[in-house]
């Protein structure tokens, strides 16, 4: 399967506004090990780069694309979409535009957020949303098991509104085709 991701959104979904280069690189890190756990094709897309054009690495069984300084990575992304349409590929973003895009051309997507917690649960980690879209890792040693109780317990707190409620009740209800498609999809990551 041919992933497509927009590395910006996820790292803004997981880490929020401001992701360090750290953080950037841990991601590649872990996406590069995940690929090739899981034998899929990955093009990971981030914005600007040190080029007007756009300019691309092979690291793993990943190619990193930065778009340049005279397209948008969620263009880029969409010239892969029309490329790739009819193939076995999954946009990775909660980029609402793009989502519409990739399934106009039948290729499902997934929330930024939920590949994060699916890649990093395939490595042991256990990762829950926080306040504000804030993440935070629970531990996998003993050391810190009550401190993860801690925060496991006070993010029960979170009030949600009746609106997302329903929503969720309703998409829960509803199985279109490409809802089948997208799990499907899902159970190969």
């Amino acid at each position: 399967m041919i992933l497509i991701v927009d590395g910006y959104n996820v790292l803004k979904q997981a880490k929020g506004a401001r992701a360090t280069e750290a953080e950037k690189q841990d991601f590649i890190k872990n996406l590069v090990r995940y690929a090739h756990e899981k034998n899929h094709e990955v093009v990971l897309v981030f914005d600007g780069g040190h080029s007007m054009y756009p300019s691309k690495e092979r690291e793993g069984s990943i190619i990193i694309v930065h778009a340049g300084i005279h397209q948008s990575a969620d263009d880029y992304i969409k010239k892969i979409v029309e490329k790739e349409e009819g193939k076995e590929c999954l946009l990775v973003s909660s980029d609402n535009e793009l989502c519409f895009f990739a399934h106009r051309r039948e290729i499902p997507s997934i929330d930024a957020l939920a590949f994060f917690r699916l890649m990093h649960e395939k490595k042991g980690e256990i990762v829950t949303g926080g306040p504000g879209g804030k993440l935070q890792k629970l531990s996998t040693t003993p050391a810190d098991k009550e401190l993860d109780e801690l925060m496991e317990e006070e993010s029960k707190r979170v009030q949600f509104k009746k609106e997302d409620e329903i929503e969720k009740r309703v998409r829960g209800q509803q199985h279109k085709k490409h809802e089948k498609v997208l799990l499907k999809k899902i159970k190969k990551l």
